[in-house]
């Protein structure tokens, strides 16, 4: 059974279906679209491939009233939802908890009919449904490739995140099953924290010492280095360290993307 709870940026939230209140349906919730980008050869058949996205993901709520009046139902939907503002989709299925964040594009309704349908357009400009429970690996052992599993249907980031309880130097964050490794030139002390960022968007490394807060520490990536993701499935990742491994663990965090429910 399908259930989608909507909360806005003022965290004000409406349960759209399994509500007594509204009869709802909804659309855009399968995989969105791609486009593919070829180029053509005058001496080859077809085309060539150069690259490839997933556009943008638009969800519609149909809803209807049930059981009170359009102009009611139309003031509760108000609450949540507003044109051009954001808005949060959970959306809750026998297999699947995930969530879409998009913004309001449009709210059209004919007041005239008796059945008054009231459908609101979501754009989302993140195609992807992301697991609204995050997992969590920690990795105890410098050196020893542990399984990440990735159980969304596409590739994604993570968080690496490699705490100190002595002294560390020269970090390796690698995972075998991809090819990428990502080394760091840094020296850390007990309490200390590295912390690297591979989401889409959201790139960084950031130095943590014992007490203070996080550092823009980009400028210690060695030459050559990747940003390691995790494809969808089984992911041999590892850390190392040059000296003082034994003084480190490293937690990986990530959120699994769906192209559907």
């Amino acid at each position: 059974m399908l259930k989608i709870t909507a909360t806005n940026a003022y965290n004000n939230s409406l349960q759209v279906t399994q509500n007594s209140l509204f009869r709802a349906t909804a659309e855009g919730l399968n995989p969105p679209p791609g486009t593919i980008y070829t180029a053509e050869l005058a001496s080859k058949n077809g085309s060539l491939y150069n690259a490839s996205k997933v556009n943008n993901r638009n969800i519609i709520l149909h809803i209807w009233p049930a059981g009170r009046s359009a102009e009611a139902a139309r003031l509760e939907l108000y609450k949540v939802f507003n044109v051009s503002k954001f808005v949060r989709l959970r959306i809750q299925t026998g297999a699947r908890d995930c969530t879409a964040e998009g913004y309001v594009e449009d709210m059209p309704g004919d007041f005239d009919q008796p059945a008054q349908e009231l459908p609101v357009s979501i754009l989302c400009p993140d195609p992807f449904l992301t697991a609204t429970a995050a997992t969590e690996k920690t990795i105890s052992t410098s050196g020893t490739a542990e399984t990440v599993q990735n159980g969304g249907d596409f590739e994604t980031g993570a968080i690496f995140e490699i705490t100190a309880t002595g002294a560390v130097e020269g970090l390796t964050i690698s995972n075998a099953t991809t090819g990428q490794s990502f080394g760091i030139a840094v020296t850390l002390a007990a309490g200390d924290k590295i912390t690297l960022n591979t989401k889409q968007g959201e790139k960084g490394l950031y130095l943590t010492r014992s007490g203070q807060a996080p550092v823009n520490a980009l400028n210690l990536m060695t030459d050559g280095s990747s940003w390691p993701i995790l494809q969808p499935g089984s992911n041999s990742v590892a850390f190392t360290a040059t000296s003082g491994g034994a003084n480190a663990s490293m937690k990986v965090t990530f959120s699994a993307l769906y192209g559907g429910i």
